[in-house]
């Protein structure tokens, strides 16, 4: 190297995982996905992805499956139909939104 040159520093890793064998994907049991996905909102999605050594995603594509199995109605669609106005029908499909802002 000469003087001047930049070097690029590359981050020490903290924790290493390292797969054998074929399978490679590790497989969580519904309560420990419950126990994370409860971690993740008592602390932030960021620490327990830390934690747990997972992708902030898979937690929150986690948490998106556990608020839609807490409600099992969904959505749903209404259709109304206006025959009493003039004899002209106009037809309108609406759909149930949520809340938290989520549409069909």
């Amino acid at each position: 190297m000469m003087p001047g040159d930049d070097v690029l520093m590359m981050p020490s890793a903290r924790r290493i995982e390292v797969f054998t064998g074929t399978a490679q994907r590790r497989r969580w049991s519904a309560e420990a996905k419950a126990q994370i996905v409860a971690e993740s909102y008592e602390t932030s999605v960021g620490e327990a992805s830390a934690r747990y050594s997972l992708s902030k995603t898979q937690i929150f594509t986690w948490r998106r499956d556990a608020r839609e199995a807490s409600d099992p109605l969904g959505f749903a669609r209404v259709e109304i139909d206006d025959a009493g106005s003039g004899g002209m029908s106009q037809r309108g499909r609406y759909w149930y939104s949520e809340p938290s802002g989520r549409t069909g």
